[in-house]
This record gives C-alpha cells, sequence and structure tokens, in this order.
C-alpha cells in the first residue's frame, strides 16, 4: 500500500471488490465465463437481480444475438463435460468397457 492507498489487486484480494452491486450485463459475463448456460439457467441465475422480467429477457436477446449465449455451445459443452466425468464407454480399439 504505497500512500496509505490499497491497490485494486489488494482491493480484489480482500473482497472489497465483490462487495460492489454489479449490473445485470456485468453478472451474466461473469457467470458465462466460467461455463456455458442455457438461456432457462441463465435466467434464473439473473432474475433475482433484477426487478423487471423484461429486462433479463432483453439481455438474453442481446446476448444471443451477439453470439455470448448459444444453446448449441451448451449442450456441446454439457456432453463434453459429462463424457469426462463418466467416460465413454468406448476403447480405444471401439469396443466397450471390459467390467
Amino acid at each position: 500500500m504505497a500512500g496509505g492507498v490499497a491497490s485494486p489487486a489488494r482491493n480484489w484480494v480482500m473482497g472489497f471488490a465483490a462487495k460492489r452491486p454489479r449490473s445485470l450485463r456485468a453478472r451474466a459475463f461473469a457467470l458465462l465465463a466460467r461455463r456455458e448456460f442455457s438461456r432457462a439457467e441463465l435466467r434464473r441465475r439473473l432474475a433475482p437481480f433484477s426487478e423487471n422480467p423484461a429486462e433479463v429477457e432483453q439481455l438474453l436477446d442481446e446476448f444471443v444475438a451477439a453470439g455470448h449465449l448459444s444453446e448449441q455451445r451448451f449442450a456441446d459443452s454439457t456432453v463434453r463435460r459429462r463424457g469426462e466425468n463418466h467416460g465413454s464407454g468406448i476403447s480405444e480399439t471401439g469396443h466397450g468397457k471390459i467390467p
């Protein structure tokens, strides 16, 4: 802390940045930065932070139009994630796994 002023990084670490109110758009980007979401799931996650459901729908429409939100990417990532967690059931030889 030079001159008694905390650096932005230090504020983030100390949790001060997390206490600032974030816009609906910033919340949506923060969620999508972690993983893909379906439109319905993102709507559910954002709804508690907006008094107007139309505001959430408008933002979701904008995200779809801009390519930030995609049902196809969500489906692909879900299949990929489940495959990584549970295995594909097919060995390298093309046969099913041997019990």
